[in-house]
């Protein structure tokens, strides 16, 4: 089973059983945190759980970008529109 779906089974389980939404916040940002952060498991976390306004773009976008792995960060970036810069060809 892919991750991301992994992760919306669990949150729907936890929605069912009320569990709280901060904990999987919290362990998101463990992934963030560790000594060899998982930049991209992370977002693809984010997004699956749809935890789009939990974080902010230095969390793993950035970092992701300087590692060049940008593609990772395209889900999260639709569904946040604040962060997306325009293009040479948007500002005419």
């Amino acid at each position: 089973m892919e991750l991301s779906k992994s992760f919306r089974l669990l949150f729907r389980f936890c929605q069912m059983h009320k569990l709280n939404r901060s904990a999987f916040v919290a362990e998101v940002r463990a992934l963030l945190s560790c000594k060899a952060p998982d930049y991209k498991a992370a977002c693809n976390a984010a997004c699956a759980l749809q935890f789009y306004e939990d974080f902010a773009k230095e969390d793993f976008v950035v970092p992701l970008v300087v590692e060049d792995r940008a593609e990772a960060t395209e889900e999260f970036l639709t569904h946040r529109k604040d962060m997306q810069v325009k293009g040479a060809r948007d500002s005419t």
